[in-house]
């Protein structure tokens, strides 16, 4: 239990199983901490700084990261990364720095704002309940397959960048993807991606929206007034079923 100051300078430090933390918690370059966990054992997250240019990862098949209270503030040198289990809880969590999603699913109802870079890479992720907020600095690259949504929302200020042939999902329980930035559908980092990416949930542009390699299919619904672009070669379709409607004003 950190109420203080916890730096690793050199070399790696694992905290397992579980523990509280409101202090702050560093790792060099080089170096990374590890919050572990197993079982449904917990590392509780109440007005923690994560800092440092090293990397802080957190998982554990069936561990929980809950954020309560005043929540966890990751500085801008600083690599985040989920490995495992599940990052849940009400307090607020705001990634200045690198975020990699890489396992685990994101839960809870407090907000996540992502204000630096991320990438999302595991294949299957799942997001419950909570808003991914992608601030005006921050910037999303998503190249794995499925995102399934449960009364979830994406709200994207920055930039989301799609580089692959993925499905976002989960309209039937009232997820959302608001867009307000930049969002791209690429080609992948791989030369793939040429093919289909879906937004299966409610996706409402009043920023920007291109389509620069592949098709992108949104369905079943949104309202749009900003700008959507497809190139040479490529597809936007706006589709629908069931009296689902796009609305463009």
């Amino acid at each position: 239990n950190n109420s203080g100051t916890l730096s690793v300078n050199s070399g790696n430090l694992d905290l397992f199983p579980e523990g509280s933390h409101s202090g702050t918690m560093n790792a060099a370059a080089g170096s990374r901490l590890e919050l572990l966990g197993a079982g449904g054992s917990s590392h509780i997250l109440n007005g923690v700084s994560f800092g440092g240019s090293g990397t802080i990862i957190a998982g554990g098949m069936g561990s929980l990261l809950i954020t309560s209270g005043g929540g966890a503030t990751v500085a801008a040198d600083t690599t985040f990364q989920l490995n495992g289990g599940a990052l849940d809880g009400a307090g607020a969590m705001t990634i200045n720095g690198h975020f990699l999603w890489m396992d685990g699913t994101i839960g809870g109802t407090g907000p996540l704002t992502i204000a630096g870079t991320s990438t999302w890479g595991k294949p299957f992720a799942v997001l419950g309940d909570r808003t991914v907020t992608i601030s005006d600095t921050g910037s999303v690259t998503w190249n794995g397959l499925v995102i399934d949504m449960s009364n979830a929302g994406i709200v994207n200020h920055g930039s989301f960048d799609i580089r692959g042939d993925g499905d976002i999902r989960g309209f039937e329980n009232g997820s959302f993807f608001d867009n307000l930035g930049t969002v791209t559908k690429s080609e992948s980092i791989g030369g793939e991606g040429a093919g289909n990416a879906n937004i299966e949930v409610a996706f409402n542009n009043s920023g920007t929206l291109s389509v620069n390699s592949g098709n992108l299919d949104l369905f079943p619904e949104g309202s749009h007034s900003g700008t959507m672009n497809a190139a040479a070669g490529s597809r936007l379709e706006l589709l629908g079923a069931g009296g689902s409607s796009h609305i463009l004003n």
